[in-house]
């Protein structure tokens, strides 16, 4: 028999199966899945979650924001990681064009390295797993102890 959970524990509990960023502290390091097999053969790309915008640049309030780490293939095609690349982070969640994905500087300035999202296109980032050997069974454990925390603000 199928059921829905109830109780707002059990609502948060899925919520953050469904995608770990629902209760990321600033600094986690995550991956995002790309659109071709194996990555092309490069390395998956890694970024750090920086933060919530608060919404006084050009960059949308409530986006989240996340810097390429240098692993992987990096952003986008103009000079982040290796230049003219597709089926990246970026085709996979269809975050075209780039310049509506920037995270903006009070000065309408950029740093190439980061990339500023809607909650929406989110749902690919997971954690990176650099625990070797843990189960299913301990990684479940340690989700019903952890209680939600707060999105930090840039």
């Amino acid at each position: 028999m199928l059921s829905l959970p109830k109780s707002n524990y059990e609502i948060i509990a899925l919520a953050k199966r469904l995608n770990p960023l629902v209760d990321a502290e600033v600094g986690l390091v995550v991956t995002h899945h790309t659109e071709d097999a194996r990555h092309g053969g490069w390395d998956e790309d890694e970024f750090e979650f920086c933060g919530v915008s608060n919404g006084k640049t050009k960059t949308p309030k409530g986006w989240l924001v996340f810097q390429w780490k240098g692993r992987g293939r990096g952003i986008c095609a103009e000079g982040v990681g290796a230049p003219g690349l597709n089926g990246g982070v970026l085709d996979a969640i269809g975050a075209w064009p780039l310049e509506h994905y920037r995270w903006y500087k009070p000065d309408h300035t950029f740093d190439p390295t980061y990339l500023a999202l809607p909650p929406e296109k989110c749902w690919g980032f997971r954690p990176i797993d650099n625990s070797e050997g843990s189960s299913d069974e301990e990684e479940e454990e340690q989700e019903e102890e952890s209680s939600p925390k707060k999105l930090r603000k840039d």
